[in-house]
C-alpha cells in the first residue's frame, strides 16, 4: 500500500461513521485550465470569487459530518506521512503542510503520522510519536495529531498515548482566510454557515 491508498482507508473509516470525505482536495482542482487561470488571476468562475490562495499544499483528507443527508461543518483538514522506514522521513514531516493548511479557513487541522509495522522495528522511528507530541505541545500549534501504525492490508493499530485533539483554527477571523473558507464552503455546498 502507498499513502494516498492508506488516505482513502482513512477515509471510508469516516465514512462508516458518518463523515463526508474528499480524498487530495484543492481549491483549484476539476477547474480545467482556463477558469484555474482565470481564479488565479482574479476573474472568477462560476459566481464564486477567487480565494486569495496559492493552492498549496493540497489536502490530504477533508471531511466533517453528514446530517439529514448534507454535508456540513465543521470541517477538518489532514495531512498524511507514511513511514516506511526512518531513512529520508523526520519525526516533523509534515509538520509545515499541517500549519500551512490553517490558512485554508478549516476549523481544525490534524497531522496524521503513519507507521509500517515494519519499520516500528527501528529504535529510532519508535521516537518519533513522542518528538511530535512534544513539539506540538510545547510550541502550543494549533494543530491536532495522531499517530497509527499500519501493515499490507490497511489495519491500523492506534497509539493513542501521543495524540492530540486538534483546536480551533486560530486564524478564522483573518480576511484573507475567510475568503478562502467562504470558496470551500461554496464549492463543496456545505451547510452550517
Amino acid at each position: 500500500m502507498n499513502e494516498r491508498d492508506l488516505v482513502k482507508f482513512y477515509a471510508s473509516a469516516l465514512q462508516a461513521r458518518g463523515f463526508w470525505t474528499v480524498v487530495e482536495y484543492n481549491i483549484y482542482a476539476g477547474l480545467g485550465r482556463e477558469a484555474s487561470f482565470r481564479y488565479r488571476y482574479g476573474v472568477g468562475y462560476k459566481g464564486l470569487e477567487p480565494p486569495p490562495h496559492l493552492g498549496q499544499p493540497t489536502i490530504d483528507l477533508l471531511y466533517g459530518p453528514v446530517r439529514g443527508g448534507r454535508w456540513c461543518l465543521p470541517m477538518t483538514a489532514c495531512e498524511f506521512k507514511y513511514f516506511r522506514s526512518s531513512r529520508g522521513l523526520s519525526y516533523y514531516a509534515g509538520l509545515d503542510e499541517a500549519l500551512a493548511l490553517l490558512t485554508y479557513g478549516v476549523d481544525k487541522v490534524k497531522l496524521i503520522h503513519l507507521i509500517d509495522r515494519k519499520a516500528w522495528r527501528d529504535d529510532r522511528i519508535k521516537t518519533y510519536p513522542d518528538a511530535m507530541f512534544i513539539l506540538i505541545t510545547l510550541l502550543r500549534l494549533p494543530i491536532g495529531f495522531e499517530t497509527y501504525l499500519v501493515d499490507e492490508t490497511g489495519i491500523f493499530q492506534e497509539l493513542e498515548e501521543t495524540w492530540i485533539e486538534p483546536p480551533q483554527n486560530p486564524l478564522l477571523e483573518e480576511d484573507f482566510v475567510k475568503k478562502t473558507r467562504k470558496f470551500i464552503i461554496k464549492d463543496l455546498a456545505l451547510s452550517g454557515e
